[in-house]
C-alpha cells in the first residue's frame, strides 16, 4: 500500500511545528478541506487530482496466439465435374479484458477515470471502462463476438470438402502505470498563531504549494517517499499507480478446406489430397454484445 498523502502532510506539519513552535498542529489538509470547517472560505487553494491516461509497457510481450474451431462441415463431389458450394457458419468468442490495479493511489480521495485497451488490442468497436486507481481491484468487461461467414466453395471432380471455420485468437498480459498530477495547496492550522518566512503577520493559518512541501519532506528526511508512488514537479507532485491488463479475445477468421478424393485417401483415383485455407473478410464479425 502506498504511503498515503495524509501521513506526508502531517511529518511534514510536526516539523513545521518544531521549526516555528507552533504549540502543536490542529491538522494538515490537502485533497479534502472539506473535513475541517475552518476551510470553508479557502476551497479554491485545496488540492486538485488530475488523472493522466494509463501508459501500457511498451516492452509487454506480443500477444499469445491461439484458434477456435467450429464443426465441421462436409461436401461431397461424386461427378466428373467441378461443383461449387456454399458454405455456411456462425461461431461466437468472448472478448474478456481485466485491468487489475496493484499499486493504488492514497490521497485521501478517490480517483477514477475511463480507460481504453492497448493499440494491439484494438478491434473495430471501441472497449472502454471505468478504473478506480484508489484501490487494489480488478475491473474487468465481457462481451460475446459472434462470426458468421457464407463463402462458395468448389469442390473438384470426385473430391470431399471437409470444412471448418478457424477463428484467431490473442490473449494478452501487459503492464500499465498512470500519473495522478497534484496540484494545489496544503493547508496547515497551528495552535499558537506563528510567521512564516515571507508572512508580515502571525496566523494559525497557512496554505503551502505541495510541492514545497514535498521538497521539504524529501530534504529533511522527514518521511520516506518512494519514486515509485511520488515524485516532485516544477507546479505539481505526480502520484503514482500500476498494474496489469490482461485478457482475450477472437481476432480474426479464415475458412479451412481439406480435400480427400471419393474413397479416401488411399483411392488410386486422380483427385488427391490437399489441405488451404481461404481468408474471410472482416466483416466476417456480424457484431459484439455484453
Amino acid at each position: 500500500m502506498a504511503t498515503s498523502l495524509q501521513d506526508i502532510t502531517n511529518a511534514w506539519g510536526n516539523w513545521m511545528n518544531k521549526q516555528y513552535n507552533g504549540g502543536g498542529v490542529k491538522f494538515t489538509a490537502s485533497t479534502n478541506y472539506s473535513q475541517h470547517s475552518e476551510l470553508d472560505d479557502y476551497r479554491q487553494y485545496e488540492v486538485q487530482a488530475n488523472q493522466q491516461p494509463i501508459v501500457y509497457d511498451p516492452n509487454a510481450p506480443s500477444p499469445e496466439p491461439g484458434t477456435v474451431s467450429s464443426v465441421h462441415t462436409q461436401f461431397r463431389n461424386n461427378s466428373s465435374i467441378p461443383q461449387t458450394y456454399t458454405y455456411k457458419q456462425e461461431e461466437t468468442t468472448e472478448q474478456s479484458f481485466t485491468w487489475s490495479v496493484t499499486e493504488d493511489l492514497s490521497i485521501g480521495i478517490e480517483v477514477s477515470a475511463s480507460v481504453e485497451v492497448p493499440t494491439v488490442a484494438e478491434l473495430g468497436t471501441k472497449v472502454t471502462t471505468t478504473v478506480s486507481f484508489s484501490a487494489s481491484q480488478q475491473f474487468s468487461t465481457d462481451h460475446s463476438q459472434t462470426w458468421s461467414v457464407e463463402q462458395p466453395v468448389t469442390a473438384p471432380p470426385m473430391t470431399i470438402l471437409d470444412t471448418t471455420m478457424v477463428i484467431g485468437t490473442q490473449s494478452y498480459n501487459i503492464n500499465w502505470n498512470a500519473n495522478c498530477l497534484l496540484t494545489g495547496y496544503v493547508a496547515i492550522w497551528f495552535n499558537d498563531k506563528v510567521k512564516l518566512s515571507g508572512s508580515n503577520d502571525s496566523h494559525h493559518l497557512y496554505f503551502v504549494k505541495i510541492e514545497k512541501v514535498f521538497n521539504e519532506c524529501k530534504q529533511n528526511n522527514l518521511i520516506n517517499i518512494k519514486s515509485s508512488e511520488y515524485a516532485i514537479n516544477n507546479s505539481s507532485v505526480s502520484a503514482f499507480s500500476s498494474g496489469t491488463f490482461y485478457g482475450g479475445q477472437g481476432v480474426g477468421v479464415q475458412i479451412q478446406v481439406d480435400e480427400q478424393p471419393v474413397g479416401g485417401p488411399s483411392a488410386s483415383l486422380a483427385a488427391t489430397s490437399n489441405t488451404y485455407m481461404i481468408p474471410v473478410e472482416e466483416d466476417a464479425v456480424l457484431g459484439v454484445e455484453a
